[in-house]
């Protein structure tokens, strides 16, 4: 078997561009929830459901699988398998409340940093896992499992959005969350270089005394051979991750 070496950083490297121009596409989109503008077709208001929208769009145009929900949820998807990884994520934000030297859905870098509502909670790391899987899908490297991105529209109220997925969709085997956990991300905007490296650690890699989700005994450096891409995506032995039985498919929606 011929060994290849794939430098995590480096390949992510390559995305920021391209990273940072849809990530800022979100972010101007304000998604805050409004209950004054629900509607049946937009039952937490407009906002989420045009963010959650732009995000599937995303996936088709880079060639995913999508899948939407009526306006609660969708999903990009990507592998073949018995198995489901589900990596959520969500694209509604809080209200902007006060304090914001610049627009909060005018995205602005000032000193290497992105600011913007949403950019760290929940939109940046949505994109990041997004963005782990497109450059998979790139690379052509094989996994054996399906792996989708979830996208939510309501988890900073009440779950409605995923509550309402996990009712009308498979329910996947295994799930871990696109968040930037190791940070303090409530209080410091997020150095841009940190969600170009995310997407590249997110899947796959451990960095100092950081644990990241879906890591496990076989996944500790940045740069991996394909065998043990293999193996992270075959293993069960996982690091963070909870391990489910499948429910039984329920009849899905849109």
């Amino acid at each position: 078997m011929v060994e290849s070496t794939i430098n995590w950083k480096e390949q992510a490297q390559k995305y920021q561009e391209a990273f940072l121009e849809d990530l800022k596409d979100l972010l101007r989109i304000d998604s805050v929830r409004k209950d004054d503008e629900a509607t049946d077709e937009f039952p937490v208001g407009p906002g989420p459901a045009i963010a959650l929208k732009k995000v599937l769009e995303l996936g088709e145009r880079d060639g995913f699988k999508t899948e939407q929900f009526e306006n609660w949820a969708g999903h990009i998807e990507y592998g073949e398998g018995d198995e489901i990884l589900g990596i959520l994520g969500h694209v509604d934000v809080v209200p902007v409340g006060t304090g914001w030297d610049t627009d909060p859905f005018e995205p602005v870098i000032k000193d290497g940093r992105l600011y913007a509502r949403g950019a760290s909670d929940d939109k940046g790391p949505t994109m990041a896992a997004y963005y782990a899987l497109k450059m998979i899908k790139d690379l052509d490297l094989p996994i054996s499992k399906k792996a989708r991105v979830i996208i939510g529209t309501d988890e900073e109220s009440d779950w409605q959005g995923i509550s309402h997925y996990l009712e009308v969709a498979e329910e996947p085997d295994f799930g871990l969350q696109g968040l930037f956990s190791h940070l303090n991300i409530n209080h410091y905007p997020l150095p841009v270089e940190q969600y170009v490296n995310h997407s590249a650690y997110q899947i796959f890699a451990q960095r100092e005394q950081e644990t990241l989700w879906l890591v496990n005994k076989y996944c500790t450096k940045l740069s991996l051979n394909l065998e043990n891409v293999k193996i992270c995506l075959t293993s069960s032995n996982y690091t963070g991750i909870t391990k489910k039985k499948k429910a039984k498919k329920k009849s899905g929606v849109g």
